[in-house]
């Protein structure tokens, strides 16, 4: 069984279904019950919906989703111990908002915090560290750059400046990411 906690509206686990057999089960869990509500309009065998947060998980997962959600925590280490022993393998994606570009524009970390209500701010190291510290083995990790796939109106309102990130993106992933944001990590764990 596929868990996903902090599911939302259910977007990650019906464009994952697609791909999946059809034996394989899907739940999704929200604290928030519209967000459920919202989920539940996706009515696929096999893919439910739930009230409910990690002390809900079935003793039959095998692979738990924490997409964009330890942000929303802290502190995130409970939590992370505490899923770490009900499922055999977890996969993180955690936006890296901690960069260059957000210390020098004071007010990016502040903006996070009121808009999306998120209470820690990592980079890659800070965000391998959390879970490392928290017990996990970390298996497999990536970037995924979000921003290189803004919508065409934002490339032409900047397009020089949207070059200048293309390039640097393509040149040095890491070093981009640091200096510029605009990615979040993906990462494998047990």
């Amino acid at each position: 069984m596929i868990v996903d906690i902090g599911c939302g509206a259910g977007f990650v686990l019906s464009n994952l279904r697609e791909y999946l057999p059809i034996d394989c089960n899907m739940l999704g869990l929200d604290i928030s019950q519209d967000a459920i509500a919202m989920a539940k309009r996706y009515k696929v065998k096999g893919l439910d919906f739930r009230v409910g947060d990690h002390t809900n998980i079935p003793k039959d997962c095998d692979l738990l989703l924490v997409v964009d959600v330890i942000e929303h925590l802290k502190p995130s280490d409970q939590f992370i111990k505490q899923i770490k022993a009900q499922s055999r393998t977890i996969i993180f994606h955690i936006p890296l908002e901690r960069n260059i570009y957000s210390m020098v524009r004071f007010g990016n970390l502040r903006v996070n915090k009121e808009n999306f209500g998120h209470l820690q701010f990592f980079s890659k190291n800070s965000a391998i560290n959390a879970l490392q510290i928290a017990g996990l083995q970390i298996i497999d990790q990536f970037y995924t750059p979000w921003i290189l796939e803004l919508g065409v109106a934002q490339r032409e309102k900047k397009k020089l400046a949207f070059a200048i990130i293309k390039c640097l993106y393509r040149i040095n992933l890491s070093l981009a990411v640091n200096v510029l944001g605009g990615s979040s990590l993906l990462v494998v764990a047990k």
